[in-house]
């Protein structure tokens, strides 16, 4: 399998965790805004208690609701890892700690500034896990719906509609120019192939508007129309336990801050 097949896939897999159509069990405006106020409280937190609160609420979640998780995990895991990298250069910084690794390797490192990496690392998968789990669960129809219901300004519905049109359309080119470079290349291995594939990032941001723009106009032009009937907020049962689960969840946040300070 070629690399930029493999980076498709990877994309591929990423577009299906939000791409299910399904009817949801739970009015769609009623999820959003839990899903924002769990993920809002989750961004300012500071007690790792919490974010393993949050990360049970949504395992739980999708356990209940049978939501997909193998995607939305990898995803999680890889963002950790990534954010972790960017906090690198600070854990070496005043070193005041050694560390013993096998084969005779020491590492001296600064101890508050590791944990201030982690925490951050896992503050933002732990909030991007916790919407996500909401996001995945509704998908793209029905997140657009719920945005209409939560009367989201229109102009916002509007461009997140046309992102869901547009983004096939855009992968396709990107698929293009990848396929395109790599049939050139004559001299095989990973370095190279990187070294190489690397060149579309300057086409990508030049052709993107362009791009954008005329998908905008041909959509225009042809009378589609991004309008979504509008519909009030579904209140039963089922919204009224789910409110008090997330509030429940924040009492307990709250709760776990309180007595940290104490």
């Amino acid at each position: 399998m070629s690399l930029s097949e493999k980076f498709l896939r990877k994309v591929a897999d990423v577009l299906e965790v939000f791409s299910i159509d399904r009817i949801p069990k739970i009015d769609p405006a009623v999820m959003i805004f839990c899903g924002l106020l769990l993920t809002f409280f989750t961004s300012f937190s500071y007690s790792f208690l919490v974010y393993l609160l949050y990360i049970s609420f949504s395992f739980v979640f999708m356990i209940v609701l049978r939501a997909d998780y193998r995607r939305l995990l990898v995803l999680t895991i890889s963002w950790f890892f990534f954010v972790f990298a960017i906090f690198l250069p600070i854990i070496f910084e005043n070193p005041n700690t050694t560390i013993f690794l096998p084969f005779g390797i020491t590492l001296t490192i600064n101890k508050d500034n590791l944990m201030t990496a982690l925490k951050s690392a896992l503050r933002t998968s732990t909030a991007i896990l916790t919407f996500g789990v909401f996001l995945s669960y509704l998908g793209w129809r029905n997140i657009a719906i719920g945005l209409k219901k939560l009367r989201m300004p229109n102009k916002l519905i509007f461009m997140f509609t046309f992102f869901l049109k547009f983004l096939p359309y855009h992968i396709r080119h990107l698929a293009r120019l990848l396929f395109a470079r790599e049939s050139r290349i004559i001299v095989r291995g990973y370095r190279r192939y990187w070294f190489v594939l690397s060149t579309i990032i300057a086409d990508l941001l030049i052709n993107s508007t362009y791009l954008a723009q005329r998908f905008a106009l041909g959509l225009q032009s042809r009378c589609f129309s991004f309008d979504i009937e509008k519909t009030s907020i579904k209140i039963t049962y089922k919204e009224i336990l789910f409110l008090f689960v997330a509030f429940l969840m924040i009492s307990l946040h709250m709760a776990i801050e309180f007595l940290m300070v104490i």
